[in-house]
């Protein structure tokens, strides 16, 4: 037995020719070393890279190097792969192997590159942009947060073009050396904002549809003298209330009326801007609806010192392509006087006629007309939306509403074409900014973001002014002695149209005097848009906690003394609760006015603090 386990060693050790003679052993390949760095494609060191060469294989370290031994010095590939990178290849022959090592550096080609970011417009995410890369290469569309991401990138120089709908195109590059290693070869875009094709200066569609005030009414005025007065006179005139903080450019509240003005700081670098008759400087702009009643706007103004160019723009948010249209030329005008009714200096009309039917946006505004110092200023006195030109310093234009009374100088086409109240159902008559003669262009261009009552409301004077800023409220009163008794002739009335419908047909008015012994007389008026007129009597009353108060109606009109009430304890003011559910599915002018019911030598006051629909 142990003969021949050796034997059979001795044959298992011994190979033998095909004559059968035994033949010597062939010598074993040599092995040797391969070993190396590998690295990215920008020159940083690859970690965590998988080495193999046939079976043997090993991982780079964190400075990229890796060593694999017992490797037959003979003809063979290295791999390299790496999740994110594309894979290499290095070939070796014998004569690689110097000294029994083979030194095989690799660079693996990043494949794991991205670009990202977010689209906006404005503050908000945009979705359904159009993301192209180079060209189109690759191309993706922003869902509802505006994101968009590009992955699996190897490092190059890239453009990405954005488009949407209604905005410009906008294109940002990355670099090839945008790509960091340490930021894992993510470029994160900063925001992308896509500004919509501007339709007035400094204004996208959708921009000037949400800073755009109603201009409800047929007349506004601005200013503080009192040419005219009450008509014109800074208590009575609000123009600034609705442009305050609705214009673009430079704007002030000025004695002779709303100013706008070349923007014109050296410091700004506004004197380097160029001349530009097709662009305003600055401008005021509001939304209207035109009708058969208002098609033509006026302008009542005057020049400081200087001619001014200027214009009139109409954005039509139904045309297919909107954008500003210039009504009308531009005009030129250089007098410290005001322009007139059908004087040497008539007011400038424009013929708003091609928008009747549609709400519009209309902006007025100064063009600068040379580079350099150029300061110059439009002054805005009145503006008038009728059918013909108003005269001089008198009332808009039109027939009479004589069945609301006598000497109101409201106009059935105020009444058809003044636009309703959309915004709100609740008006305070608390300005949260205190006022007088020397600051209430800043209280004024508040009310509207209060929901002030004449941020929404107008204000006829037609005798008597009003007294904007008392604690208890916007006041309207009566001239004091010498003025006759009457029921029929308002001393001054406010109104507005309110939209009546189940939910909002029912309207509550806080309101009080300021005298125990002189009472204040009112009426409460519905007047529906085919001109019909009511006096509304109240379906309930409240009296303030005073036992010398009085509340009673007479010839249509209340009669009421109520000193009770103030901003911080409005249950003490008189409550009056009107049924206007008649009115349901209706636009209804609701007017409230102040009579000079009996004479006596006090200003009779009526002051609201609140007028809801609920």
């Amino acid at each position: 037995m142990m003969a021949g386990l050796l034997l059979v060693g001795s044959m298992a050790a011994t190979s033998c020719n095909k004559e059968g003679k035994p033949k010597e052993n062939t010598p074993a390949t040599k092995t040797g070393t391969v070993r190396g760095t590998v690295t990215a494609d920008d020159g940083s060191a690859l970690a965590d890279v998988n080495v193999a060469v046939g079976e043997l294989t090993a991982v780079t370290a964190a400075d990229g190097t890796y060593s694999i031994a017992n490797v037959p010095q003979d003809k063979c590939s290295v791999v390299f792969k790496k999740t994110g990178f594309a894979d290499a290849t290095i070939a070796l022959t014998a004569a690689s192997f110097k000294d029994g090592v083979a030194t095989a550096d690799a660079i693996m080609e990043v494949a794991c590159a991205v670009i990202e970011g977010v689209v906006y417009m404005g503050e908000a995410p945009l979705a359904d942009v159009t993301v192209n890369l180079n060209g189109g290469a690759q191309t993706l569309v922003t869902a509802a947060d505006g994101a968009f991401k590009f992955e699996n990138l190897i490092l190059d120089n890239y453009k990405l073009t954005f488009t949407a709908k209604g905005c410009p195109t906008v294109e940002k590059t990355v670099a090839k050396t945008d790509f960091k290693a340490a930021d894992n070869y993510v470029v994160t875009l900063d925001a992308i904002n896509m500004s919509a094709l501007e339709v007035l200066p400094e204004l996208t569609l959708s921009q000037l549809e949400a800073a755009a005030q109603d201009w409800s009414y047929n007349e506004f005025r601005g200013g503080r003298n009192g040419d005219d007065y009450p008509h014109f006179d800074w208590s009575t005139d609000f123009f600034y209330c609705y442009v305050g903080y609705s214009h673009i450019g430079w704007l002030q509240e000025q004695n002779e009326g709303t100013t706008v003005q070349i923007r014109n700081d050296a410091n700004q670098g506004h004197q380097d801007n160029p001349a530009d008759l097709e662009n305003f400087d600055s401008y005021v702009f509001g939304r209207k609806a035109i009708t058969a009643d208002n098609c033509k706007m006026y302008l009542k103004l005057r020049t400081h010192g200087g001619l001014a160019k200027f214009g009139v723009m109409v954005v039509d948010p139904t045309a297919a392509d909107p954008t500003g249209v210039r009504i009308g030329e531009i005009c030129e005008y250089d007098n410290d006087s005001y322009t007139n009714g059908d004087g040497d200096r008539p007011d400038f009309e424009y013929d708003l006629s091609a928008y009747i039917g549609k709400t519009i946006y209309i902006a007025i505004g100064i063009y600068r007309a040379e580079t350099g110092d150029y300061w110059h200023q439009l002054v805005l006195r009145r503006i008038v939306f009728a059918k013909e030109r108003p005269s001089d310093w008198g009332w808009c234009p039109g027939e009479e509403l004589t069945e609301v009374g006598t000497n109101w100088h409201m106009t059935k086409e105020m009444v058809r074409s003044t636009m309703p109240v959309t915004q709100t159902k609740v008006f305070t008559g608390i300005s949260e900014i205190g006022g007088d003669r020397d600051n209430y262009a800043e209280a004024y261009a508040s009310w509207r973001r209060q929901n002030h009552l004449m941020g929404y409301w107008a204000m006829v004077p037609v005798h008597k002014d009003t007294e904007p800023f008392p604690g208890e409220g916007f006041v309207i009163k009566t001239n004091g002695g010498g003025t006759a008794a009457s029921l029929d002739e308002p001393q001054a009335y406010i109104y507005a149209k309110l939209p009546i419908a189940a939910g909002s047909d029912k309207m509550t008015m806080r309101v009080r005097n300021f005298n125990t012994n002189n009472a204040t007389w009112f009426k409460v008026i519905a007047i529906t848009e085919d001109c019909k007129v009511a006096n509304l009597e109240a379906s309930e009353t409240l009296m303030g906690p005073d036992d010398r108060n009085i509340l009673e109606r007479t010839d249509g009109a209340y009669k009421m003394i109520s000193e009770g009430g103030g901003k911080d304890n409005p249950d003490d003011y008189t409550k009056l609760v009107f049924d206007l559910s008649a009115y349901d599915g209706s636009n209804v002018i609701i007017a409230i006015a102040v009579y000079k019911g009996e004479e006596n030598d006090d200003e009779c006051k009526l002051a609201f603090h609140s007028i809801v629909l609920e």
